[in-house]
């Protein structure tokens, strides 16, 4: 008997799926949490932008949103650096928001990339052969398959 993992998470996180002949072409992530679904994650293959996969994903998220009572769709945090991702949510008709963040406590200021000993380690890194860092990989992951 095959038992099924119980996640506390449950229903409220959804991986959509959208594929072309069999092939992959767009994935998301969306996650609900009271009356709000938030988007979280997006990629697609760029072979099939022109079918629109991602635009296809998202209304389906927005209609499970809706079909389900909830309050809100959220499309996520986005860098404002991200130009491309700003403007495919602003076509939706998203309203950006500032986000500010505040730690507690304030995180200590620790200039570990001076340090002699990341520097070595660094140096060691790039020097080494790739055949010698995969098998050092293996040995120190070996429970990832």
């Amino acid at each position: 008997m095959v038992s099924k993992p119980n996640f506390c998470i449950g229903d409220s996180l959804k991986i959509r799926l959208a594929a072309y002949n069999g092939k992959p072409a767009a994935g998301i992530l969306t996650i609900r949490y009271k009356k709000t679904m938030t988007y979280k994650y997006g990629c697609s293959d760029s072979q099939f932008h022109r079918f629109g996969p991602m635009q296809f994903l998202m209304w389906k998220a927005i209609e499970d949103a809706k079909n389900s009572g909830l309050g809100e769709f959220d499309m996520g945090r986005s860098d404002l650096s991200n130009e491309g991702l700003l403007i495919f949510k602003d076509h939706w008709g998203a309203t950006r928001e500032p986000l500010t963040y505040t730690r507690y406590p304030a995180p200590r200021i620790h200039r570990i990339t001076d340090s002699t000993s990341l520097r070595m380690a660094k140096s060691f890194v790039v020097l080494t052969p790739t055949s010698v860092l995969t098998r050092a990989g293996d040995i120190l992951y070996h429970h990832i398959d």
